[in-house]
């Protein structure tokens, strides 16, 4: 069961038990219709009213939460706005931040894919503190993740509620606020460039694992953008990074 500690609820929910490995994406202002945006919103205000009675473990609440994040998904497609990520200057700004932060040892980076118009990243949130982060075991299977009960598989030397492990906003406010500087100075322009909330969902199994990076890198191929995941410039489909140690083990184990 979430606690204080690791459940939030804005206008989506926010949950990161410790050691999770955590699915985030986050887009462009601008980048839906107003239609959408507000059908969006009043869904996601529907759902916030039901978490109150409902526990957001609840599977009848996650699978809704999940349909409302691919309706959002689907629409960003289709959609032809805000599609300010095609220049290769800004798409270049948000590979680096995000390789930035895992070269900070703030996560473990599994898997990215930069759309047109919204960013996919696949991470696997460190200890907070900057020399445990530092000294953190090195890529292996198995890794830190939790079965479908919420009941942790492998904790290493340590219990995971005994680490102080870095908040996933302390991950995406600095990347999303870095890249918003930057991409407004080359654009000469002022304002929100992302949309205020990022949607995130953690793995729960292997299974899960397994989709979600299928999902990652078959985003281009889903938008009509290229014919194969690997021809997509700007993602990790098919290079030589951490998942690829994952992928057996966690397919196995899902």
């Amino acid at each position: 069961m979430a606690n204080d500690l690791d459940f939030y609820l804005r206008h989506l929910p926010h949950w990161q038990p410790p050691g999770c490995i955590m699915f985030v994406t986050f887009r462009v202002s601008g980048s839906l219709p107003t239609r959408i945006e507000e059908e969006l919103i009043q869904q996601a205000r529907l759902l916030k009213q039901n978490s109150k009675t409902s526990p957001p473990n609840c599977p009848e609440m996650l699978l809704a939460w999940k349909k409302l994040f691919k309706y959002t998904d689907d629409n960003l497609h289709t959609s032809n706005m805000g599609c300010i990520l095609q220049r290769t200057e800004l798409a270049a700004i948000v590979e680096h931040s995000i390789h930035h932060g895992e070269k900070l040892s703030h996560y473990r980076l599994h898997r990215y894919c930069i759309m047109p118009n919204h960013v996919h990243i696949l991470l696997e949130p460190l200890p907070l503190h900057r020399r445990e982060a530092a000294n953190f075991p090195p890529a292996a299977w198995p890794p830190l993740f939790y079965s479908d009960d919420t009941k942790l598989l492998v904790c290493g030397d340590k219990k995971p509620e005994d680490i102080k492990w870095r908040p996933i906003r302390q991950i995406m406010q600095p990347m999303k606020g870095a890249t918003a500087r930057r991409i407004n100075v080359i654009q000469k322009s002022s304002g929100n460039v992302w949309s205020s909330e990022s949607y995130d969902h953690w793995i729960r199994n292997g299974g899960e694992y397994g989709r979600v990076v299928t999902y990652i890198d078959e985003n281009p191929v889903k938008a009509g953008l290229c014919r194969t995941a690997g021809d997509w410039k700007w993602s990790s489909a098919g290079s030589c990074n951490v998942v690829s140690q994952y992928r057996n083990g966690f397919e196995s184990a899902g």
